[in-house]
Protein backbone atom coordinates (compact mmCIF):
# COMPACT_ATOMS: atom_id res chain seq x y z
CA UNK A 1 0.00 0.00 0.00
CA UNK A 2 1.39 3.26 -1.04
CA UNK A 3 2.06 5.84 1.67
CA UNK A 4 0.20 9.00 0.95
CA UNK A 5 1.77 12.07 2.46
CA UNK A 6 -0.64 14.96 2.98
CA UNK A 7 1.29 18.22 3.22
CA UNK A 8 0.51 20.30 6.35
CA UNK A 9 -0.64 23.79 5.61
CA UNK A 10 1.11 26.22 8.01
CA UNK A 11 -0.39 29.70 8.48
CA UNK A 12 2.80 31.74 8.69
CA UNK A 13 0.76 34.95 9.09
CA UNK A 14 -0.43 34.20 12.66
CA UNK A 15 2.75 35.14 14.53
CA UNK A 16 2.96 38.30 12.55
CA UNK A 17 -0.66 39.24 13.35
CA UNK A 18 -0.06 38.62 17.05
CA UNK A 19 2.96 40.91 16.97
CA UNK A 20 0.91 43.63 15.32
CA UNK A 21 -1.82 43.29 17.94
CA UNK A 22 0.72 43.45 20.74
CA UNK A 23 2.30 46.54 19.21
CA UNK A 24 -1.09 48.23 19.01
CA UNK A 25 -1.85 47.30 22.63
CA UNK A 26 1.52 48.69 23.71
CA UNK A 27 0.86 51.95 21.89
CA UNK A 28 -2.57 52.28 23.48
CA UNK A 29 -1.08 51.60 26.91
CA UNK A 30 1.67 54.20 26.38
CA UNK A 31 -0.88 56.81 25.26
CA UNK A 32 -3.08 55.98 28.26
CA UNK A 33 -0.10 56.28 30.58
CA UNK A 34 0.88 59.66 29.12
CA UNK A 35 -2.68 60.95 29.51
CA UNK A 36 -2.72 59.83 33.15
CA UNK A 37 0.62 61.52 33.79
CA UNK A 38 -0.62 64.75 32.19
CA UNK A 39 -3.86 64.75 34.19
CA UNK A 40 -1.98 64.02 37.40
CA UNK A 41 0.56 66.75 36.71
CA UNK A 42 -2.17 69.29 35.95
CA UNK A 43 -4.02 68.41 39.14
CA UNK A 44 -0.82 68.70 41.15
CA UNK A 45 0.02 72.12 39.74
CA UNK A 46 -3.48 73.50 40.10
CA UNK A 47 -4.19 72.18 43.58
CA UNK A 48 -0.88 71.86 45.38
CA UNK A 49 1.54 74.37 43.84
CA UNK A 50 -0.29 77.63 44.45
CA UNK A 51 -3.09 77.04 41.96
CA UNK A 52 -1.46 79.66 39.75
CA UNK A 53 -2.83 78.09 36.58
CA UNK A 54 -6.38 79.05 37.44
CA UNK A 55 -6.43 81.65 34.75
CA UNK A 56 -6.14 84.73 36.98
CA UNK A 57 -3.10 86.35 35.44
CA UNK A 58 -5.31 88.65 33.37
CA UNK A 59 -7.52 89.69 36.28
CA UNK A 60 -7.60 93.43 37.00
CA UNK A 61 -8.88 95.62 39.81
CA UNK A 62 -11.37 98.38 38.97
CA UNK A 63 -12.09 101.28 41.34
CA UNK A 64 -15.46 102.99 41.00
CA UNK A 65 -17.99 105.08 42.96
CA UNK A 66 -15.16 107.41 43.98
CA UNK A 67 -16.16 109.98 46.59
CA UNK A 68 -14.51 112.41 48.99
CA UNK A 69 -13.32 109.87 51.53
CA UNK A 70 -13.97 106.47 49.98
CA UNK A 71 -14.56 104.35 46.90
CA UNK A 72 -15.59 100.86 45.83
CA UNK A 73 -13.68 98.20 43.92
CA UNK A 74 -14.08 94.86 42.21
CA UNK A 75 -11.79 92.50 40.29
CA UNK A 76 -12.78 91.43 36.79
CA UNK A 77 -11.57 89.00 34.10
CA UNK A 78 -11.11 86.08 36.48
CA UNK A 79 -10.15 82.86 34.72
CA UNK A 80 -12.65 80.82 36.72
CA UNK A 81 -16.12 81.41 38.09
CA UNK A 82 -16.21 83.52 41.23
CA UNK A 83 -17.26 80.94 43.82
CA UNK A 84 -15.84 79.02 46.76
CA UNK A 85 -14.65 76.18 44.53
CA UNK A 86 -12.00 78.45 43.05
CA UNK A 87 -11.43 81.37 45.43
CA UNK A 88 -11.60 82.10 49.14
CA UNK A 89 -11.58 85.93 49.06
CA UNK A 90 -10.60 89.13 47.27
CA UNK A 91 -9.30 92.39 48.73
CA UNK A 92 -7.46 95.59 47.88
CA UNK A 93 -4.69 97.59 49.51
CA UNK A 94 -4.27 101.38 49.50
CA UNK A 95 -1.21 102.94 51.10
CA UNK A 96 -0.33 99.53 52.48
CA UNK A 97 -3.67 99.18 54.30
CA UNK A 98 -5.90 96.26 53.34
CA UNK A 99 -9.63 96.59 52.85
CA UNK A 100 -12.17 94.24 54.36
CA UNK A 101 -12.25 91.01 52.33
CA UNK A 102 -14.90 90.23 49.74
CA UNK A 103 -16.06 86.61 49.94
CA UNK A 104 -17.30 84.52 47.00
CA UNK A 105 -20.69 82.78 46.90
CA UNK A 106 -21.24 79.04 47.03
CA UNK A 107 -20.91 77.23 43.70
CA UNK A 108 -21.87 77.37 41.00
CA UNK A 109 -20.65 80.91 40.39
CA UNK A 110 -22.46 83.07 37.85
CA UNK A 111 -19.66 85.28 36.57
CA UNK A 112 -15.97 86.01 36.32
CA UNK A 113 -16.04 89.18 38.44
CA UNK A 114 -15.76 89.43 42.22
CA UNK A 115 -18.29 91.13 44.41
CA UNK A 116 -17.81 94.79 45.32
CA UNK A 117 -15.60 95.86 48.20
CA UNK A 118 -15.23 99.18 50.02
CA UNK A 119 -12.19 101.43 50.32
CA UNK A 120 -12.54 103.81 53.27
CA UNK A 121 -10.52 106.33 55.26
CA UNK A 122 -9.36 108.42 52.29
CA UNK A 123 -8.84 112.18 52.13
CA UNK A 124 -10.64 114.50 49.69
CA UNK A 125 -8.82 115.64 46.56
CA UNK A 126 -6.00 113.14 47.05
CA UNK A 127 -4.45 110.71 44.57
CA UNK A 128 -4.16 107.02 45.45
CA UNK A 129 -3.24 103.69 43.87
CA UNK A 130 -5.28 100.60 44.77
CA UNK A 131 -3.79 97.12 44.34
CA UNK A 132 -6.09 94.13 43.90
CA UNK A 133 -5.62 90.57 45.15
CA UNK A 134 -7.49 87.27 45.11
CA UNK A 135 -6.78 84.26 47.28
CA UNK A 136 -7.34 80.88 45.69
CA UNK A 137 -9.34 78.16 47.40
CA UNK A 138 -7.72 75.46 49.55
CA UNK A 139 -5.46 73.59 49.42
CA UNK A 140 -3.58 76.15 47.32
CA UNK A 141 -4.44 79.29 49.32
CA UNK A 142 -2.27 81.34 46.97
CA UNK A 143 -2.47 85.14 47.09
CA UNK A 144 -2.31 86.45 43.53
CA UNK A 145 -1.87 90.09 42.50
CA UNK A 146 -4.53 91.45 40.15
CA UNK A 147 -3.13 94.72 38.88
CA UNK A 148 -3.47 98.27 40.14
CA UNK A 149 -5.79 101.23 39.61
CA UNK A 150 -4.84 104.91 40.09
CA UNK A 151 -7.59 107.29 41.13
CA UNK A 152 -8.18 110.65 42.84
CA UNK A 153 -10.88 111.29 45.39
CA UNK A 154 -13.33 114.10 44.81
CA UNK A 155 -13.47 117.30 46.83
CA UNK A 156 -10.73 119.61 47.96
CA UNK A 157 -7.52 118.41 49.54
CA UNK A 158 -6.97 119.43 53.15
CA UNK A 159 -4.85 122.58 53.49
CA UNK A 160 -1.30 122.18 54.76
CA UNK A 161 -0.81 121.79 58.48
CA UNK A 162 -0.08 124.98 60.38
CA UNK A 163 3.16 125.73 62.13
CA UNK A 164 4.61 128.80 63.80
CA UNK A 165 7.32 130.61 61.89
CA UNK A 166 9.26 131.16 65.10
CA UNK A 167 9.69 128.30 67.55
CA UNK A 168 7.32 128.32 70.50
CA UNK A 169 9.11 125.54 72.34
CA UNK A 170 9.57 125.68 76.06
CA UNK A 171 12.79 127.39 77.09
CA UNK A 172 12.82 129.64 74.02
CA UNK A 173 12.06 133.35 74.24
CA UNK A 174 8.41 133.37 73.21
CA UNK A 175 7.16 135.94 70.80
CA UNK A 176 4.51 136.08 68.10
CA UNK A 177 4.45 138.44 65.17
CA UNK A 178 1.55 140.05 63.36
CA UNK A 179 2.42 137.94 60.31
CA UNK A 180 2.28 134.74 62.34
CA UNK A 181 -1.16 135.65 63.62
CA UNK A 182 -2.30 136.36 60.07
CA UNK A 183 -0.85 133.04 58.91
CA UNK A 184 -2.81 131.26 61.63
CA UNK A 185 -6.01 133.10 60.71
CA UNK A 186 -5.51 132.31 57.01
CA UNK A 187 -4.93 128.63 57.79
CA UNK A 188 -8.06 128.52 59.95
CA UNK A 189 -10.16 129.99 57.14
CA UNK A 190 -8.62 127.58 54.62
CA UNK A 191 -9.60 124.67 56.86
CA UNK A 192 -13.06 126.17 57.37
CA UNK A 193 -13.53 126.34 53.60
CA UNK A 194 -12.30 122.74 53.26
CA UNK A 195 -14.89 121.66 55.83
CA UNK A 196 -17.68 123.65 54.17
CA UNK A 197 -17.79 126.56 56.65
CA UNK A 198 -17.84 130.22 55.69
CA UNK A 199 -14.66 132.23 56.35
CA UNK A 200 -14.38 133.81 59.78
CA UNK A 201 -14.21 137.60 59.74
CA UNK A 202 -11.17 138.33 61.89
CA UNK A 203 -10.35 141.76 63.22
CA UNK A 204 -7.10 142.96 61.65
CA UNK A 205 -4.36 142.85 64.24
CA UNK A 206 -2.36 146.08 64.02
CA UNK A 207 1.37 145.82 63.54
CA UNK A 208 3.17 146.35 66.83
CA UNK A 209 0.19 145.36 68.97
CA UNK A 210 0.82 142.83 71.71
CA UNK A 211 -0.31 139.23 71.38
CA UNK A 212 -1.87 139.09 74.82
CA UNK A 213 -5.22 140.43 73.68
CA UNK A 214 -8.14 138.42 75.00
CA UNK A 215 -10.33 139.74 72.17
CA UNK A 216 -7.81 138.63 69.54
CA UNK A 217 -7.48 135.08 70.85
CA UNK A 218 -11.21 134.80 71.51
CA UNK A 219 -11.85 135.32 67.79
CA UNK A 220 -9.26 132.67 66.96
CA UNK A 221 -10.70 130.32 69.57
CA UNK A 222 -14.24 130.74 68.21
CA UNK A 223 -13.13 130.25 64.59
CA UNK A 224 -11.51 126.92 65.49
CA UNK A 225 -14.12 125.69 67.97
CA UNK A 226 -16.96 125.78 65.44
CA UNK A 227 -15.03 123.12 63.49
CA UNK A 228 -15.37 120.72 66.45
CA UNK A 229 -11.66 119.89 66.57
CA UNK A 230 -10.63 116.66 68.33
CA UNK A 231 -8.11 118.75 70.29
CA UNK A 232 -9.68 121.83 71.87
CA UNK A 233 -7.50 124.95 72.27
CA UNK A 234 -7.00 126.76 75.56
CA UNK A 235 -9.88 129.13 76.34
CA UNK A 236 -8.51 132.70 76.45
CA UNK A 237 -9.47 134.87 79.42
CA UNK A 238 -8.03 137.59 81.57
CA UNK A 239 -5.89 135.11 83.51
CA UNK A 240 -4.46 133.37 80.40
CA UNK A 241 -0.68 133.37 80.08
CA UNK A 242 -0.27 134.31 76.41
CA UNK A 243 3.48 133.76 76.26
CA UNK A 244 3.36 130.17 77.46
CA UNK A 245 4.57 127.45 75.07
CA UNK A 246 1.63 125.19 75.91
CA UNK A 247 -0.81 127.99 74.99
CA UNK A 248 0.63 128.40 71.48
CA UNK A 249 0.91 124.61 71.06
CA UNK A 250 -2.77 124.19 71.92
CA UNK A 251 -3.85 126.41 69.00
CA UNK A 252 -1.44 124.82 66.55
CA UNK A 253 -2.45 121.29 67.56
CA UNK A 254 -6.13 122.15 67.60
CA UNK A 255 -6.40 123.45 64.02
CA UNK A 256 -4.14 120.64 62.80
CA UNK A 257 -6.38 118.03 64.43
CA UNK A 258 -9.25 118.89 62.09
CA UNK A 259 -9.22 116.30 59.31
Amino acid sequence: MALIIIPQIVDKSRPRNIQQILSIVNCIFIVFLLVCIFIGYSYLIRNFVGQTERGIYMADIVVTSIGNTGAQFYIENLGYLWDTNQYSQAYATVNGVSTAPVYPPSPPGTGYTTGWGNITGLSPGTSYVAYGYVVTAPPGNATVACGSFAFTTTGTARPALFDWSISKASGVRLQVSAQEIKNLQDNINAVRNYKGFTPYSFTTWPVGATANSVALWTEIYNAISTLNPPQVPVVPNSSTVFNNSSFFASYKNSINSVT
